[in-house]
């Protein structure tokens, strides 16, 4: 099972680190994304399930943003207008993608992501 875990920022950042099976990272990236934590946040899970879309393997996607899971997972209403084609695209991604589960976590289990993500890798 591939593992990423992602995370987004308020300064418009966002991260996401891949782990193959065997726990080893094959791949990160750090991007500038949206001008809220939120955008971010979505920024980030939708890179992750863009990335995860063209694997073969199950995949699970980890991030510490508890609103936007269960905005995606429908268990949330999406109010913010900035944010409802942020959750379609997300949504449309996952629906497509029926090997990938995505996952909240609190932040101290998206360490790595948080700290590229903070980082002047930029």
């Amino acid at each position: 099972m591939i593992k990423i875990i992602c995370d987004g920022s308020g300064n418009g950042k966002y991260a996401l680190v891949v782990y193959d099976s065997s726990g080893k990272k094959i791949h990160y990236q750090v991007s500038l994304g949206g001008e809220t934590n939120n955008e971010a946040e979505y920024l980030a899970v939708i890179s992750s399930l863009d990335y995860a879309s063209k694997q073969l393997e199950p995949t699970l996607i980890i991030t510490d943003s508890q609103l936007v899971v269960n905005q995606i997972l429908g268990k949330y209403q999406v109010n913010a207008e900035n944010l409802k084609p942020l959750c379609r695209k997300a949504r449309s991604l996952l629906d497509r993608s029926p090997h990938i589960t995505i996952q909240w976590k609190p932040r101290i289990n998206v360490t790595e992501a948080d700290q590229l993500m903070r980082s002047d890798v930029l």
